[in-house]
């Protein structure tokens, strides 16, 4: 499902209830995200550490891979191709996510052959880093029933 929200198209399998991305920034060598966490209430993340919530570490990585995903789908042949997170390497957190933020998402290749791919991601609240990681993906097939 595609949508456009102040930017260029995000292009994701996910619905709308699990789509992390609010907005592609940037999508060359370098696939440029962001999420809105004050547009995230479609998600329920207020019993996430109640009186002091922070934007759940699972859903950073998950958002990191939203992003790869947008970088290889406009890879020739690979546009409308689903994609499945396979490892998380090299992953480190530098600081919570607070309401209210913005946080832009980077992802860029250091490989990518024939459906498989590893991306440096990084994730950033302002100019400071909050998590880096190295993700490994593939394209899947997913059966019908």
């Amino acid at each position: 499902m595609a949508t456009k929200d102040q930017g260029l198209e995000v292009k994701l399998p996910h619905g709308p209830g699990f789509r992390l991305i609010s907005r592609v920034i940037e999508n060359t060598d370098v696939a440029t995200c962001e999420i809105d966490y004050t547009g995230t209430e479609k998600l329920d993340l207020a019993d996430h550490f109640p009186g002091q919530r922070i934007f759940p570490g699972a859903l950073l990585i998950e958002a990191m891979a939203q992003t790869t995903i947008q970088l290889a789908q406009q890879l020739e042949g690979y546009e409308n191709k689903i994609f499945a997170l396979m490892g998380v390497n090299e992953c480190r957190f530098y600081q919570a996510v607070r309401p209210g933020k913005t946080i832009r998402l980077t992802a860029k290749f250091d490989r990518f052959s024939h459906g498989v791919g590893r991306a440096a991601c990084q994730a950033f609240v302002g100019d400071k880093l909050i998590v880096k990681a190295q993700l490994t993906f593939m394209e899947i097939k997913i059966p019908n029933d």
